[in-house]
Parts: structure tokens; C-alpha cells; sequence
């Protein structure tokens, strides 16, 4: 095609033999003059840039037959083509995200504490941090001394069961942070909207009860006595709290 004075309208002409009343499909190609002295010839595989969408079509009935391409109309077109079929994929891909993911809810009880001091949730999933706490879940007080973390999102974790303690720190780094003493909450993952609660005051009485114990072994025997409860710290760069409630 040549342009004469008529840029950005292109012209061309081509002479069709034995083609009266058939459809004739085309499209146009961009290209450099340079590609088309070293190839000879356009192909779909030389980094020609190829007119987007249908081809143009047009039914030889006459002599002199026009036919015409409006390219920024296309484009435009093909763009709006492409971003609804980015968009209807994603949001597939979100509906499928969706259907694996459930939402747990987990709730302190009884969860005292002093001034500055928060809840975390810490626990066996990334979503919990992995026992970091650095990169667990704060909670929220609503009632105090009631704190939740709500709509926690998990993953792809359907049958799943994940443990997780409460943890009672100044912040996401304090080295003094306090583990909920006693074994691992537990939660399995059966529905897609579930919720783990803990009540620390049971489990604080019955850590006072053990200290009780242990001061008395001590006082009888003259020697410490390891406490059960006390004992059990799976995250040995946390300090368990003893000291019970605040």
C-alpha cells in the first residue's frame, strides 16, 4: 500500500482474477520497508504487526470493487476485547480463589492485660505467622477483657487442622511477649465460616494452681520441681507468662 499525501490513509490496489461473487477476506499488515526487501513476503511469524479482530471481508460482484479498514476503530475494539476478557478471567480466578477459602474468626476470653498491651494471634499456619510472632494476627478488643481477630482468611486448607495460641505482648517484637501457657488451641477446618475461642481464665487458674504446687515441692523438698504447665514453651524465644492474671 502507498500513502501520497494522505498520511495516515493508506492506499492500495489489487487485481483478483476468477473470483466473481466469492468472498474475499483481508487484513492489513504493518511493517517495516527494511523486513519486506530482506523477506520478500509477510508472514504471521516475522514480528509484522497484523490488523487485531476479524478480517475484512467484501463479495467480488464488480469490476472495481472498494474496500476499506478504519485501523484506530479496531484497535480500540480489540482493546475493549482484550480488557473483557482480562477482566472475565480474573474474576474467574478470584471465584475460584473464593470456593477454597474459608474464614475463621478466633476470640480471647478473659484476656487481661496491662496498659499498651495487646493480643496476638500466633500459630501453625503462614497465615498466622508460623509461630512468629512478628508476623502473626493483632486482635481487637471489643469488650474488655474479650479481644477477637475476625475473618481470617485461609487458603485451600479444607480438612486441615491448625493450632494457634493467644499471645499477650507490647508489640510485634517484644521479647517479652507472653505465650498462652498449656497445650495448642485447635482448630479443624470443616465449614467456611468458623470460629475458635480460648478462655484464658481456666487456663491461668490452673497455671496458678501448678505454681502452687511447685513453691510447695520447694519449700518441702528444697529443691525446684518442673512444672508441667510451666515447662511447655514450643517457642522457646517467647517467655511464657507466670505470672498470671493482671
Amino acid at each position: 500500500m502507498e500513502c501520497h499525501n494522505t498520511y495516515p490513509t493508506w492506499k492500495g490496489v489489487a487485481y483478483i482474477y476468477n473470483v466473481w461473487n466469492k468472498d474475499i477476506e483481508w487484513k492489513a499488515v504493518k511493517r517495516s520497508i527494511t523486513d519486506c526487501v530482506k523477506h520478500m513476503a509477510c508472514n504471521r511469524h516475522d514480528g509484522a504487526w497484523w490488523q487485531p479482530g476479524d478480517n475484512q471481508r467484501f463479495v467480488a460482484e464488480g469490476h472495481d470493487v472498494f474496500s476499506d479498514v478504519d485501523v484506530p476503530h479496531i484497535i480500540e475494539a480489540d482493546l475493549a476485547r482484550q480488557n473483557e476478557a482480562s477482566r472475565v478471567s480474573e474474576e474467574k480466578k478470584r471465584e475460584a480463589e473464593e470456593a477454597k477459602s474459608v474464614y475463621v474468626n478466633f476470640e480471647v476470653e478473659n484476656g487481661f492485660a496491662s496498659v499498651g498491651e495487646t493480643y496476638y494471634v500466633v500459630g501453625s499456619s503462614p497465615v498466622l505467622g508460623d509461630w512468629n510472632l512478628a508476623h502473626g494476627v493483632e486482635m481487637k478488643c471489643v469488650e474488655y477483657p474479650k479481644w477477637v481477630a475476625e475473618g481470617i482468611r485461609f487458603y485451600d486448607v479444607w480438612d486441615q487442622t491448625i493450632q494457634w495460641k493467644a499471645v499477650r505482648a507490647n508489640s510485634r517484637h517484644d521479647a517479652q511477649a507472653h505465650y498462652q501457657p498449656g497445650f495448642d488451641n485447635q482448630i479443624t477446618i470443616t465449614d467456611r465460616s468458623l470460629t475458635s475461642t480460648c478462655d484464658l481464665g481456666p487456663i491461668l487458674l490452673k497455671e496458678i494452681d501448678h505454681l502452687r504446687e511447685q513453691v510447695s515441692n520447694m519449700e518441702k523438698f528444697g529443691t525446684p520441681q518442673r512444672c508441667v504447665v510451666c515447662k511447655h514453651n514450643p517457642r522457646e524465644s517467647i517467655t511464657t507468662n507466670t505470672s498470671g492474671v493482671e
